[in-house]
């Protein structure tokens, strides 16, 4: 059944709606989120944050145009927030349970470099508590250790390289 929020693409790297969206690989599109995932984001950061959890529907639907989601219903999300002098802020990144090790990280993460040219950043940044196997798959995908925050959280930066994937 398709809906207005249905997204997919002919090839070109634009959604059926006009929207441009982000391709990691031919077949898994990473694409802004819409009304209709807020739902589905809400639910994966209470799962994430528990009771006294802050990103509630309203404030998603406040900052959605931040949100970039793989997946109809949503598997995973990232959120990211540009904060000037060609840096944006990888804020949030989420994958659901069931969909855990099977490279919806890797696809949002990989999405980063078109999503942070369509913001005209030069550099990616993500601070926050790092397992030893999340921090290899940033190492993997060319971001760089900048060192620790005074809470001994890990500060990851990433040039971007300034080129959309193409889809044959």
């Amino acid at each position: 059944m398709e809906s207005e929020n249905t997204v997919g693409s002919d090839g070109d790297g634009i959604d059926w709606s006009g929207n441009q969206v982000f391709v990691a690989e031919q077949s898994d599109i990473v694409r802004p989120a819409s009304p209709s995932d807020i739902g589905d984001i809400a639910m994966m950061t209470r799962d994430i944050e528990g009771e006294n959890w802050s990103w509630k529907p309203n404030l998603i639907a406040r900052d959605l145009s931040y949100f970039f989601v793989e997946g109809d219903p949503v598997h995973g999300f990232i959120r990211v927030e540009p904060w000037g002098d060609g840096l944006l802020v990888l804020t949030l990144i989420a994958v659901k349970p069931d969909w855990q090790r099977k490279g919806v990280a890797t696809r949002l993460l990989e999405a980063l470099d078109s999503i942070a040219e369509a913001f005209d950043a030069k550099q990616l940044v993500n601070c926050g508590p790092k397992t030893p196997e999340v921090f290899k798959l940033y190492e993997k995908l060319g971001w760089e250790d900048a060192g620790r925050t005074p809470q001994g959280y890990v500060i990851l930066t990433k040039d971007v390289k300034h080129e959309s994937v193409e889809i044959t």
